[in-house]
Parts: structure tokens; C-alpha cells; sequence
């Protein structure tokens, strides 16, 4: 009776070992992509023990079908290039659990059933610079631009942007530099005390993890980092930043970098 009991404890035991294994294993998180290894910084990754999982398609990075240019502390900058009938419906890839598109883009949107006059770009700036694409068999005149302009958020709202627009075309995005005062320099530098950066045929996506800074200084970012509250719809996140002098991803935590003198 006694063997038969250590039997039963070995077998379960060994069992639980390997549930735990199987766990700890997908929690872990895959940070590199294509034969280069292009590695992500926390909390990017490829693999569901990611906080962000981003694709790994033949050792591009992407986001859906977009592909992903660059990912700093504060965004993703996407490429869209520009492309004719594109359903505006491929924007709902760019909205999800922890990313969304910022009001600092101008999208470029066609077949509208009313006029959308809400951008941050003036028109002559994107007419100038789409002037020689060819093949949408439409004027350029029948593009229309949209930012939303902030209105108190950060970041677009899908809804706003496909329902009350009654835009079905996505034709691509222009995505706007801010100077460090976060307002919107002049595009062509003939007022204003520097001239804005635009990025054409991109699309920024601001990025949070859920949670909150917990006051002044949150226990999920490092002690030499700023900690960041961010509110898209109902959802509360953070984003962790170094501060000036330091570099690294700002994080705490054992897969995180933290920050470092830089």
C-alpha cells in the first residue's frame, strides 16, 4: 500500500514539474525576428508571453500586414504606403489591445459622402507630394485628410473615423512631427520657429501597457525613469520612459532592461 502510494505521488509529481515547465516556457517572451535577429525592446515581442506581440512574417516585423519602421518609448511608426481601394476597414488592425493610431496623423482617405476638413496638414502639402502617383483613376482633388486634432485624447477614434466620416477608401497617412513644445510646426518653415517633419506614407500608433503609474512614480518602471498614464477609451496603461542621461527601456521587472547611464 505504501509503494503504491509513492508511485502515485512520483507520477503526479513529475506531471505538475512538467505543467510548470509548459507554463514558465510560455510565459517567456521572444524578443528576435529574421535571420539577423532583430531584436525588440520590452515589452515588444513575438510570442504570447509578450506584453506587445508583434508578427514576425519572413523576418519582417509587422503589425497585421503593415509593416512596423520603428518603435521607440513613446510610438510605432508604421508604413502605409499609398495605395488605391484599400479598405478603410484594414484600419481596425492598427487599433488594438495595446496600440492605437495618435491624432498626430493626417490620414488620406477617398470616396467620401461629405467633405472631412478635420486635419493637421494643409492640403496643398499633400497634393504637392502625391501629385505624380498614378492609377487611383480619381483626382487628387478627391482625397480627403483627417487628424481629429486631439480633442483632449491622444489618440483616433476607429468609430469616428469610419462612421461619421462615411469614408470607404484608406488611400495611405502622413504622419506629423511635433517640436518639444508638442505643438505643430509650420510644414514649409516660412513662419514659425522651425519647420514640422512630415513623414509621408506613414502612420503612428501610441503604445501602452495596462495598469497605472500608481501616483508620481510607478512600481512597474525604474527608479531613474518617468512613468507615463495613458487612457484610450475605457482602458487605463502606462509607458515608462528613462530619464535625460539614462538609456534602456525604462522598465522594471526580470525581463526588462531598466535604465542605465547612457
Amino acid at each position: 500500500m505504501i509503494f503504491r502510494e509513492m508511485i502515485i505521488y512520483l507520477v503526479f509529481s513529475v506531471l505538475f514539474s512538467l505543467s510548470s515547465g509548459q507554463s514558465n516556457n510560455s510565459a517567456q517572451c521572444d524578443r528576435s525576428c529574421g535571420v539577423v535577429k532583430t531584436s525588440m525592446p520590452y515589452p515588444f515581442g513575438f510570442s504570447d508571453g509578450c506584453g506587445i506581440k508583434l508578427n514576425c512574417t519572413d523576418g519582417n516585423i509587422k503589425i497585421g500586414d503593415f509593416l512596423v519602421e520603428n518603435v521607440t518609448s513613446d510610438n510605432i511608426m508604421i508604413n502605409l504606403p499609398a495605395k488605391c481601394n484599400r479598405s478603410i476597414e484594414e484600419l481596425t488592425r492598427l487599433f488594438g489591445p495595446n496600440y492605437a493610431l495618435t491624432w498626430r496623423n493626417g490620414l488620406l482617405l477617398q470616396n467620401c459622402s461629405s467633405p472631412v476638413g478635420d486635419c493637421v496638414i494643409p492640403s496643398i502639402v499633400t497634393k504637392s507630394h502625391f501629385s505624380g502617383f498614378d492609377g487611383c483613376g480619381s483626382p487628387l482633388d478627391s482625397i480627403n485628410c483627417y487628424s481629429g486634432t486631439g480633442g483632449g485624447t491622444d489618440f483616433l477614434n476607429y468609430g469616428d473615423v469610419r462612421e461619421r466620416r462615411n469614408c470607404s477608401i484608406l488611400f495611405s497617412s502622413i504622419a506629423v512631427d511635433l517640436n518639444e513644445n508638442g505643438n505643430t510646426n509650420n510644414s514649409s518653415g516660412t513662419s514659425g520657429s522651425s519647420a514640422m517633419e512630415l513623414n509621408f506614407q506613414k502612420v503612428e500608433l501610441g503604445w501602452w501597457l495596462e495598469g497605472f503609474c500608481n501616483n508620481s512614480k510607478s512600481r512597474n518602471c525604474h527608479p531613474n525613469a518617468n512613468c507615463t498614464d495613458v487612457l484610450y477609451g475605457n482602458t487605463a496603461g502606462f509607458r515608462c520612459k528613462c530619464n535625460p542621461g539614462y538609456a534602456g527601456d525604462g522598465f522594471a521587472g526580470d525581463d526588462a532592461k531598466g535604465c542605465w547611464k547612457g
